[in-house]
């Protein structure tokens, strides 16, 4: 079981590991997120932590990384705690501009592209209607550098869109879905993280979009950006 220290460090590291890509060290928490415990504190959680599959170290001495694990008690703890009432942080007024379906998915596309900072894919699944926006945006990511890795997940995009027509039914996703490494059904992707939404759009009923990007993305931001873009619609 994570108490509730374990738990503030965990969140900690994922929120560190999510803007640097380095591995987070007892130090660097105690110092920036001002918690009331030593460094040695943290060390000794980290070690349960790592215990609980929650955090692994890369190497003898380095910091502390998410696991797949990791990501997921972070990713249920915050959809537990957004359950009711929240304000709109994102501006979405230039879907108004759009004059038919495809239009539409395309602005969509592009607009949750730039506010995600992961690759989307945007689709009528009935239409074959499909569009692709953020691709240059994630390859910015350092876990890009490593040259076949950007290899194959270019492979990935290039089919995504007739995998995702197999796999995937708009009504399983009426609240956004998260996907974290080897969850995803699509085995081509567990390298990555995906979050996956439905939406009623003015055109037709049945809309999916989804976000992809590294395991490292920031899941409560792109949550959020979904469930508003559904409360929207």
């Amino acid at each position: 079981m994570v108490n509730t220290r374990q738990k503030s460090i965990l969140e900690a590291v994922i929120r560190e590991f999510v803007q640097t890509a380095e591995p987070v060290s007892s130090r660097c928490l105690v110092d920036k997120y001002h918690f009331p415990f030593s460094p040695a504190t943290v060390r000794n959680d980290f070690l349960v932590l790592d215990e609980g599959g929650y955090l692994e170290q890369p190497h003898t001495s380095a910091g502390r990384i998410p696991t797949d694990r990791g990501y997921r008690f972070f990713v249920d703890a915050y959809l537990r705690d957004v359950r009711g009432v929240r304000k709109p942080q994102n501006d979405f007024t230039a879907l108004r501009k759009a004059r038919d379906a495809e239009q539409f998915l395309r602005i969509a596309a592009k607009q949750i592209a730039a506010l995600s900072d992961g690759l989307v894919f945007a689709s009528f699944p009935e239409s074959e209607l499909f569009f692709a926006s953020g691709l240059a945006r994630v390859f910015d990511e350092p876990e890009f550098d490593d040259l076949s890795l950007r290899t194959r997940f270019a492979e990935l995009v290039d089919e995504l869109d007739t995998i995702m027509e197999k796999i995937f039914a708009p009504s399983d996703f009426t609240t956004p879905r998260a996907f974290i490494g080897n969850e995803n059904p699509i085995k081509e992707a567990r390298a990555y993280s995906m979050i996956v939404a439905s939406f009623e759009t003015p055109y037709r009923e049945e809309s999916i979009v989804s976000i992809i990007g590294p395991k490292r993305m920031d899941y409560s931001r792109n949550i959020s950006l979904l469930r508003e873009l559904q409360e929207l619609l």
